[in-house]
């Protein structure tokens, strides 16, 4: 039993240090570290107590929450942020998003062209929108797609970051806010 709880510390210390530099801005993500080959025994102790470890995690995801809606705070008056979703989709495209907040659950369904960055909301489309977007009634499925995934999907793939928000914390009513990387 001894061993067990010696295990813990460890395992704990490494996560504590991890958290701190998270914390202290040093890096964003402590998960990543536990998965490190230098601590693959770690994760086996924290398993079998996540409700031990999910405070933690959940504590650093609230402060880069925070971090990031204040960063979008400064940086939209001075051009270096926007909600608007076309903007935001023409930057994705062209890389310049660092960081994308989107609002959980947010389903904005129209068309986006990955080359170009242009948006066709679905209500412009001809058509509309179907009645019935939840697959389980007589309506036909929309056959566009949710364009808050899709630019959350650009933006990785450039290189950005992207950041779940609840619907209470989201600083704009589009659904999205983009932290630019340049003007």
């Amino acid at each position: 039993m001894a061993s067990c709880l010696s295990g813990e510390r460890v395992a704990f210390a490494h996560l504590s240090a991890d958290v701190l530099r998270a914390l202290a801005g040093e890096h964003d993500s402590p998960c990543l570290s536990l998965f490190m080959p230098t601590h693959r025994r770690v994760p086996g102790k924290l398993a079998d107590r996540p409700a031990l470890v999910a405070p933690i995690f959940a504590a650093v995801r609230e402060r880069r929450i925070a971090r990031e809606l204040a960063r979008f705070a400064e940086a939209r008056p001075r051009g270096l942020g926007s909600d608007d979703l076309s903007d935001i989709a023409r930057a994705a495209v062209a890389g310049r998003v660092a960081v994308l907040l989107v609002e959980k659950d947010r389903f904005e369904p129209g068309r986006f062209d990955r080359a170009t960055g242009g948006v066709v909301p679905a209500a412009g489309l001809a058509g509309g929108i179907p009645a019935d977007l939840s697959r389980r009634g007589d309506a036909p499925a929309f056959d566009g797609e949710d364009l808050c995934g899709a630019l959350a999907e650009t933006v990785i793939l450039h290189g950005g970051g992207v950041i779940a928000v609840d619907r209470l914390a989201m600083p704009t009513e589009s659904g999205v806010a983009a932290i630019y990387r340049y003007g």
